[in-house]
C-alpha cells in the first residue's frame, strides 16, 4: 500500500502501534487505522509476483484471487516472468481477449493491461491493453512484465490471463489475434507508440474467420534513414508471400489465415520506427435478422445507409427494402442484412447531452462511442455529440488524448481520428486532429462534436474516449483556446469559422503560455479585414505577466507581419458588425529560446573568470617573490666604481652615467645629506655636480634606521612619512537597457481570469 502524490495528507497505522507513515509493505493484517475519511483516494494497493518459469512445463492461471479486503482501493497487481534465454513467455487470455489502444486514452472503467518487455539494457512497452478485443495472446522474450491496474469497486472473478513457455523466437514480441465472425475492425500499434521502436522486427499472427475477407490499413508511419535497405512489411499467407513498403498500398480482401512481418533495416542513421495500422475482416456474403432496442439509450440515434447502389446489398426494416433506416431512442426496430460488405454501409451514430440546470449538471462526462448490438455492422463511418448547456453555462472540453491541432485545408491529420466542433447552425468553432499544442477548449454556447475516420472505411474502435466536457459558468468571450506551443514547431491558430470568417459582435482569445526562458515569435500569415458598420475589428497581442500590450490593430490601420513576444501572452481578436467582406486571420506562432540573455550571462561569466584568474596570478606571483625575498637576509654589494645595490633591489642598477642619478634640478637649503653617509663606509666618492632641472623630483631618500626588508616575515612596518597612497580604482557597472516594445491593447478581462485560473489549478 502507497499513498498516491496527489492525494491530501493521510497516513495509515497498524493495528496497536503509535507509529503511521505514508507506505506499507507486506501487509498481513486486514485491520489497518487511517487518519483521513476516506483513504481509499489517497491509497493505492500494489502487488507484486515474481515467477520462474525457468522449467519447460511451467504453466499456470492467473486470476481468481478477489477476496481482497481492499476492493474500494485503485488495485495494481503486477507480475515478472522469466524463462530461459531465447525462449519466449506466452500470455495467453480468456475468449474475450484483449483490444490494444493509446496508454493516453486508457480503458474507461475497466482494468488496463500493460505489457513490457525486460531488456539487458532497458525496459520497452510492449502494448496498453483494454478487455474485450481481439488480441488472445502475446508472446514476449525472455523476460516480461504484465501490470493489471483494477478500478476501485471492480472485482477480478475471471482468469486475467494464462502464463506458458513459448516457443523460441527471435523478436521483441508477438501477437496473436483471432477475429470472430462478422463485420470486425481493430487496430494495432507498434511498442512503446506513438514514440519510436528501436528494435528490429515485430510479427502479428492473424487467425481469419472462414469466408471472411481481410483489409490492412495503415493509419501512421515512419521509418529511420536506412543507407542500403529499406523497411518491409512482409505478408505470408498459406500458399504465398509477398513484400511491401510502409507508403505501398497494403493487401485488400484476401481470404485465410496470414502472419505480418515487420522488418527494419539493420544498417539505419537514425533509430527507430512507429507503426499504427487496422485490419477490418467483412464476411464474403451476411444475411440474417437483427432486432435493435434503442429503449434504454436516452438521445441515441443510429442511421444505417446503402452507400453502393449498384452492389448486391439489401437492407430491410420490418419486412420492408429500404435504402437507408434511422433508429430512434426508446424504439424497437426489426432489421434484416443481405450479403452487405462493409464498404456496402455506412453507419452513423447521434448522440443528444442536455444539461437543464447547471447545478444538476455532472461534473465531467466522457464522449465515448457507444457500444453496438452486435448484429448491427460494426464498422462506423462518424459519431457526433450535440451538448446542450443550461441557461448561464457554458463548456469546457478537454481532448482525451491530452491535446488537439487545428486543421486547415490541405493540412494532412496523422492521427486515426478527426474532430470537427460546430454550433447549432453549422458555424465550425474548429476542425481538430489530436496531438498538437491546443489544450482545451472553452465555448459560450451549445455545440456539436464530430468524428470521423481518416481513412476511408476505418471505423472507429468502440468504446473509445475522444472529449471530457464539463458544464461551467458561461463566459464572456464566445472561444477561449489554451494552448502550449512546442519547442521550433510551427503552431497554426486560425480564427472560427475560417477561412469564411467570423459572426459580428463576437470575440476569440487564445491563451498561449510558453516554457521558462523562451520568446515567440507570432506571425499574421493571413489577415482580412472587413468594411464595419459599426463598431471596430480589433487584434490585440498582451503578454500575461505585466499586461502590457506589444500590438494593436484595427480594421482602418496597417498592419505588421511579425511581433516578437518575450513571454506567455494573449492574443484577442473582436469583430464588429459586418456590412461588407469578412473578418478571419491565420497566424503562426514559433517558440524558441530567449536568444539575447545567453550571450550576456556568457559574457558575465567570461569577464568575471578572466578577472579572477588574473587575481590568483597576481596574489601567487606576489606570494612566490615574497617568499624567495624571505628566504635568507639580503647583503649590500659593494662595487668599486661607486656603485652598490641596495638589500632587496630586484637587478642590478643602472651605472651612474646611465642613470643620471648625479644630476639634479636644484638644492633645496632645508634639506641635509650629510647624515645619509655619516654610518657608511664610502668615502672618497665622486662629488656631484648640479645644473638646473625642469622635471619632476625624485622622493625623499630613506634613512638607515628604517630598512625597506627585514628579514621577520609577516611583520607589519610602517611605510615613511612621505609614501604616497595607492592609486585608487574606478570600479565600473554595466546595467543592462531595457527596450520598451510598442503596445496598444490586450485581450479581453475574462481570458485574463481564465489564464489565472488555470495556472492556479
Amino acid at each position: 500500500m502507497v499513498k498516491n502524490a496527489k492525494g491530501p495528507a493521510c497516513s495509515v497505522c497498524l493495528p496497536n502501534s503509535a507509529k503511521c507513515v505514508e507506505s506499507l509493505n507486506n501487509v498481513t493484517s486486514e485491520n489497518l487505522n487511517f487518519t483521513c475519511p476516506n483513504p481509499q483516494d489517497v491509497f493505492v494497493v500494489k502487488t507484486a509476483t515474481v515467477i520462474d518459469c525457468t522449467a519447460v512445463t511451467c504453466r499456470m492461471d492467473v486470476g481468481k484471487m478477489e477476496s481482497s479486503p481492499f476492493l474500494r482501493f485503485n488495485r495494481t497487481f503486477t507480475w515478472e516472468v522469466t524463462v530461459l534465454p531465447g525462449r519466449a513467455i506466452r500470455l495467453g487470455f480468456p475468449s474475450a481477449g484483449l483490444r490494444q489502444v493509446l496508454p493516453s486514452i486508457g480503458c474507461p472503467e475497466q482494468n488496463v493491461y500493460t505489457i513490457t518487455a525486460r531488456q539487458a539494457t532497458r525496459d520497452t512497452a510492449v502494448g496498453t491493453f483494454c478487455p474485450n478485443g481481439t488480441v488472445s495472446g502475446i508472446l514476449v522474450l525472455s523476460k516480461g512484465v504484465v501490470t493489471v491496474e483494477v478500478p476501485s469497486q471492480m472485482k477480478m472473478d475471471l482468469p486475467l490471463f494464462s502464463i506458458s513457455v513459448g516457443p523460441d523466437i527471435k523478436t521483441l514480441a508477438q501477437f496473436e489475434v483471432a477475429f470472430p465472425s462478422g463485420l470486425t475492425v481493430s487496430e494495432f500499434f507498434s511498442p512503446a507508440y506513438p514514440a519510436r521502436f528501436p528494435d528490429g522486427d515485430l510479427m502479428w499472427s492473424f487467425d481469419v474467420p472462414p469466408k471472411h475477407y481481410a483489409t490492412v490499413q495503415f493509419v501512421s508511419s515512419d521509418s529511420p534513414e536506412c543507407s542500403g535497405e529499406r523497411v518491409t512489411v512482409e505478408y505470408k499467407y498459406k500458399n504465398f508471400s509477398v513484400a511491401k513498403n510502409l507508403a505501398d498500398a497494403q493487401p485488400a480482401k484476401t481470404q485465410g489465415n496470414f502472419s505480418m512481418y515487420l522488418r527494419n533495416c539493420k544498417d539505419r542513421k537514425f533509430l527507430g520506427i512507429y507503426l499504427a495500422f487496422k485490419v477490418l475482416v467483412t464476411p464474403a456474403e451476411t444475411q440474417g435478422s437483427c432486432s435493435v432496442s434503442l429503449a434504454k439509450e436516452a438521445g441515441l440515434s443510429i442511421h444505417i445507409k446503402k452507400t453502393n447502389p449498384k452492389s448486391g446489398c439489401v437492407i430491410k426494416k420490418d419486412s420492408v427494402v429500404v435504402a437507408e433506416v434511422t433508429l430512434s431512442a426508446g424504439k424497437v426496430t426489426n432489421l434484416n442484412f443481405k450479403d452487405c460488405a462493409f464498404q456496402d454501409l455506412s453507419l452513423m451514430i447521434n448522440q443528444t447531452i442536455v444539461c437543464r440546470q447547471l447545478w444538476e449538471c455532472p461534473s465531467n462526462i466522457t464522449l465515448t462511442v457507444p457500444p453496438l448490438q452486435p448484429c448491427l455492422p460494426q464498422l462506423i463511418s462518424s459519431v457526433t455529440w450535440h451538448l446542450q448547456t443550461p441557461a448561464g453555462g457554458g463548456l469546457e472540453l478537454l481532448p482525451a488524448t491530452g491535446s488537439l491541432q487545428q486543421m486547415l485545408p490541405g493540412f494532412n491529420c496523422n492521427g486515426s481520428f478527426t474532430l470537427r466542433v460546430t454550433e447549432r447552425d453549422g458555424f465550425s468553432v474548429g476542425h481538430f486532429c489530436p496531438l498538437g499544442p491546443i489544450r482545451r477548449v472553452h465555448t459560450q454556447s451549445n455545440v456539436s462534436i464530430t468524428t470521423t475516420p481518416t481513412t476511408d472505411n476505418l471505423l472507429i474502435p468502440s468504446q473509445q474516449s475522444f472529449f471530457t466536457v464539463s458544464f461551467q459558468r458561461k463566459i464572456k468571450e464566445n472561444y477561449i483556446f489554451f494552448v502550449s506551443p512546442q519547442e521550433g514547431v510551427p503552431t497554426v491558430l486560425a480564427t472560427p469559422g475560417w477561412p469564411e470568417g467570423m459572426r459580428s459582435y463576437s470575440t476569440a482569445s487564445w491563451i498561449i503560455s510558453l516554457a521558462k526562458g523562451f520568446e515567440a515569435s507570432l506571425g499574421f500569415v493571413a489577415v482580412n479585414q472587413p468594411k464595419c458598420e459599426d463598431g471596430h475589428t480589433g487584434i490585440t497581442v498582451k503578454t500575461q505577466s505585466s499586461h502590457k500590450e506589444l500590438y494593436s490593430q484595427r480594421e482602418d490601420e496597417d498592419s505588421v507581419s511579425t511581433v516578437l513576444v518575450p513571454d506567455s501572452f494573449y492574443l484577442n481578436v473582436s469583430n464588429c458588425l459586418v456590412e461588407r467582406e469578412h473578418f478571419s486571420m491565420f497566424s503562426k506562432v514559433v517558440m524558441r529560446r530567449t536568444a539575447s540573455a545567453l550571450p550576456v550571462i556568457l559574457g558575465l561569466v567570461g569577464v568575471m573568470l578572466l578577472l579572477a584568474g588574473a587575481v590568483l596570478l597576481a596574489v601567487c606571483w606576489v606570494v612566490r617573490k615574497r617568499r624567495r625575498q624571505d628566504s635568507s637576509l639580503p647583503v649590500s654589494i659593494y662595487n668599486p666604481n661607486g656603485n652598490f645595490i641596495a638589500p632587496g633591489h630586484p637587478q642590478i642598477p643602472k651605472t651612474r652615467a646611465d642613470s643620471e642619478s648625479h644630476i639634479y634640478a636644484y638644492i633645496d637649503d632645508t634639506m641635509v645629506y650629510t647624515h645619509l653617509f655619516q654610518e657608511s663606509d664610502m668615502d672618497g666618492m665622486q662629488v656631484d655636480a648640479y645644473r638646473s632641472f625642469t622635471g619632476p623630483t625624485d622622493s625623499e631618500c630613506h634613512s638607515s634606521e628604517v630598512p625597506l626588508y627585514s628579514a621577520d616575515v609577516d611583520v607589519f612596518r610602517p611605510l615613511p612619512d612621505g609614501t604616497p597612497p595607492l592609486p585608487s580604482r574606478n570600479v565600473s557597472t554595466v546595467k543592462d537597457k531595457e527596450t520598451p516594445l510598442e503596445s496598444h491593447s490586450g485581450p479581453s478581462q475574462d481570458a485574463e481570469l481564465e489564464s489565472e485560473s488555470e495556472d492556479t489549478t
